[in-house]
């Protein structure tokens, strides 16, 4: 059984690399490989970023491997 995933509000969105204004999650799709694939927008300048992510539970990730 896997932990709830962490909802928006626990994300803290990364600083725009642009214009350093705080950047706000605009999609998130889970992976079938255990990651998820975050997308954040910047509102002053339209920079977007695309983060990638693992879920440390999940059997094919790197922490998860490391337990073994």
């Amino acid at each position: 059984m896997s932990a709830p995933a962490p909802s928006p509000a626990e994300i803290k969105p990364p600083r725009c690399a642009m214009c350093r204004g705080r950047m706000v999650l605009t999609r998130r799709e889970p992976q079938t490989n255990g990651t998820e694939k975050l997308t954040f927008n910047c509102p002053k300048c339209e920079y977007v970023k695309v983060k990638q992510t693992e879920d440390p539970l999940h059997p094919t990730s790197r922490q998860a491997r490391r337990r073994r």
